[in-house]
């Protein structure tokens, strides 16, 4: 058969994360946040990271995109605890 027929491919629906880290800018040294980049920096991806600050309850964008992986997670919940890592789906 000579005949070319075009190939419709549908793109795969990839599911994004949101990730929000609940984090005391009061109660916490600031050098905290900075081994928190640190970490994420290590993960790039494409799901989105945000802090909530637990004294006025305002969320922030960190600008951080990362791959929410167990490896990352794990770092993670190391330093903030597992109860204060959220994970949600866009």
């Amino acid at each position: 058969m000579d005949k070319i027929e075009e190939w419709n491919v549908k793109a795969e629906t990839v599911r994004r994360k949101k990730m929000c880290m609940y984090y005391s800018f009061k109660g916490n040294p600031p050098k905290l946040l900075e081994d928190i980049q640190d970490i994420l920096l290590v993960y790039p991806g494409e799901d989105k990271t945000y802090v909530k600050n637990t004294d006025d309850g305002k969320i922030y964008p960190l600008g951080i995109e990362v791959d929410c992986s167990r490896a990352m997670l794990a770092e993670l919940s190391g330093l903030l605890g597992a109860e204060n890592i959220k994970i949600a789906e866009e």
